[in-house]
């Protein structure tokens, strides 16, 4: 499991300093149990779309196919993980109209 570093920290198992800001060690990653623990205490955030980051691998079209059958929760997280990282236009289009379909709103003029 995976989590993203709040504060600066020593893991006592590890022996090993994580920073936020740093440019190694930004992510935290060990067992379920020891996230949660470290968690509880303020020092890292779990990441919550990690278990889509796969989806979110390869072209635009590899992703277009591998999100058929998202609920709205879903395409809503993976659309917000996407602008946050690679914030590709094509991919970030789909996951809108996923959404405005799922919601029932007609897309906008000039689409």
């Amino acid at each position: 499991m995976k989590a993203k570093v709040l504060k600066r920290f020593r893991d006592k198992e590890t022996k090993q300093v994580y920073a936020p800001k740093g440019k190694t060690n930004s992510v935290y990653e060990g067992s379920e149990e020891r996230v949660k623990e470290i968690a509880s205490k303020g020092y890292v955030e779990i990441e919550v779309h990690d278990d889509h980051s796969s989806i979110l691998d390869g072209n635009v079209e590899e992703v277009k196919k591998n999100a058929d059958g998202l609920t709205v929760k879903e395409a809503k997280e993976l659309l917000e993980a996407e602008k946050s990282d690679k914030n590709r236009s094509g991919v970030v289009n789909h996951f809108e109209s996923l959404i405005e379909a799922a919601e029932g709103k007609p897309p906008e003029e000039g689409e």
